[in-house]
């Protein structure tokens, strides 16, 4: 029994080939070996329990009425039955557990994938020659900071590069004073840069 879970052990590791031929292998391997997990139970396993330490003495065949022996056996048999089902139960749910895992942890690549898609987006608006579409992705930003807490720094962070060097205040050279309409607050909105 060993050497069948060793043998679907390498078949999933090692065995290069499609990932499904690796499975579809693994899982023979796993189904023979719980075939003769199985036999030996129900088999020399349940005689042994059931007192039969040995092949019966002709002296212990005439102790025991073969009624006898056949319900000692079958006692033994259900209990280690429902022992086997009881496992595979568990590991039923282990399985699922792990599913569940699984899952969650694509799920989560997923979501990932998705704002890091966002955000590139939104940066590139930020370059746009368009003010409506540079608008747009200041707004694109703002939202993304509310849904993904990880990434509100380098948002914020985004956010004040692109005013600092798209406000209209700043001094070109040559000139003395800054252009007039700083002075009413008519620069690009940095709203989300206060929320």
């Amino acid at each position: 029994m060993a050497l069948i879970a060793a043998c679907a052990c390498a078949a999933i590791m090692w065995i290069e080939g499609p990932s499904w031929a690796r499975w579809v292998l693994g899982g023979v391997a796993v189904v023979l070996a719980a075939c003769l997990a199985l036999a030996a139970l129900i088999g020399p396993a349940a005689r042994y329990l059931a007192g039969e330490r040995a092949p019966l003495t002709d002296v212990e065949r005439t102790e025991m009425t073969a009624a006898e022996r056949v319900e000692a056996v079958n006692s033994a048999r259900h209990t280690l039955v429902q022992a086997v089902t009881g496992l595979v139960v568990i590991g039923g749910v282990v399985f699922t557990a792990l599913g569940l895992w699984y899952t969650a942890q694509t799920l989560n690549t997923t979501q990932q994938g998705q704002i890091t898609d966002r955000y590139t987006k939104a940066v590139e608006q930020l370059g746009s020659t368009k003010s409506d579409v540079r608008l747009g992705g200041i707004y694109a930003l703002q939202r993304l900071a509310f849904d993904s807490t990880h990434d509100r720094d380098s948002i914020r962070n985004v956010l004040s590069a692109f005013v600092r060097n798209h406000d209209g205040c700043t001094l070109q050279p040559g000139e003395k004073t800054p252009p007039k309409r700083c002075s009413n607050g008519n620069g690009p909105p940095s709203a989300p840069l206060v929320r």
